[in-house]
């Protein structure tokens, strides 16, 4: 029986870890949402955006929509539309790599272009979303892009005050990382069958919008005699060649003057080698899958067998013993 109660000793205390690692964040999403702790833990988070927004339908002199019947969620599961663009990379070993992402693409770009069903197909503008038949309203602000502005106006002001503490506060930081799953989820939430503020045209709109941002600043980064390397979703990898890193940093405060509202490109950081591997068929490397290098000798590894838990430990120490050869 020793070897029964040690395993069972061994899961009681990773049972408690666990609980005093993710309890914070349970704690602030029920004071955040106003549901009960057992429907925190339960529901998906399309039904806590739901449960949100609900709650804050008073604040702006909104009704609550009603929950779509059986048949509506089965026709809406049928529809399907275009994700995010992906440009592949090219397998190899590159020196100088610099990386930038979107801070918060989706969110930014909700609250940025303004949306919402309720500023769909306004009567006062008609400025179509790129490579789509919609637009929305610029004129007046929607219920939904209020709620998520709302939501990332708090979460920065709580960021400024955790950076602002000598010592560090686990519940502000917990209801930071609460609010930010909470905005996170509102573009998955529009595009959610059984969702009351269900909208097609948005969640199309969102994804298309992220695909066009995404493709202007390759443009201007090839434009400025970048190497493209790699980019998927809302980041891109670039070579730098004969440039500097001081030309990187100006890249990103050009393209930053294009963007709208609350959009930002940040400059996530200098990698002095970068390594992309082929793909298991076909001639492009491998998507989401690379290892980079910082300043500090540190491997940043990205969807590498090393990094998963499903695969043996000699396998992962073979290969981790292998990027540091390489």
């Amino acid at each position: 029986l020793d070897t029964y109660a040690a395993y069972n000793l061994q899961d009681a205390r990773v049972t408690y870890l666990l609980c005093m690692k993710v309890m914070p964040n349970m704690e602030e999403l029920v004071k955040i949402i106003g549901l009960p702790f057992a429907a925190v833990t339960r529901f998906s988070f399309s039904r806590l955006v739901e449960s949100y927004i609900m709650r804050q339908t008073h604040h702006f002199d909104e009704l609550i929509a009603n929950r779509p019947e059986y048949r509506d969620v089965s026709l809406r599961t049928s529809q399907t539309y275009e994700g995010a663009f992906v440009f592949q990379p090219t397998p190899g070993l590159y020196d100088s790599v610099v990386v930038f992402d979107f801070r918060s693409l989706y969110p930014s770009i909700i609250t940025s272009h303004n949306i919402s069903p309720g500023s769909l197909n306004c009567t006062c503008c008609h400025d179509l979303v790129p490579g789509e038949k919609y637009w929305f309203c610029k004129n007046k602000k929607g219920f939904l892009p209020s709620v998520l502005e709302n939501l990332i106006t708090l979460r920065a002001e709580i960021k400024k005050k955790i950076k602002s503490l000598l010592i560090r506060d686990h519940l502000l930081e917990a209801r930071s990382e609460s609010l930010k799953l909470l905005a996170n989820s509102f573009y998955g939430y529009m595009g959610f069958a059984p969702a009351r503020w269900y909208s097609m045209e948005s969640a199309r709109s969102i994804t298309a919008l992220g695909r066009h941002y995404i493709h202007r600043v390759i443009d201007m980064a090839q434009k400025a005699e970048f190497k493209v390397l790699y980019s998927d979703t809302d980041s891109i990898f670039l070579c730098l060649g004969g440039k500097t890193e001081s030309d990187a940093l100006a890249l990103v405060d050009g393209i930053n003057k294009t963007l709208p509202g609350i959009m930002e490109l940040d400059y996530e950081g200098f990698y002095p080698v970068a390594l992309f591997v082929s793909a298991k068929a076909g001639p492009y490397g491998a998507k989401k899958k690379y290892a980079l290098l910082d300043r500090k000798g540190k491997l940043k590894i990205r969807g590498f067998e090393t990094v998963r838990r499903n695969w043996s430990i000699i396998a992962k120490e073979v290969q981790d013993h292998v990027l540091d050869i390489v």
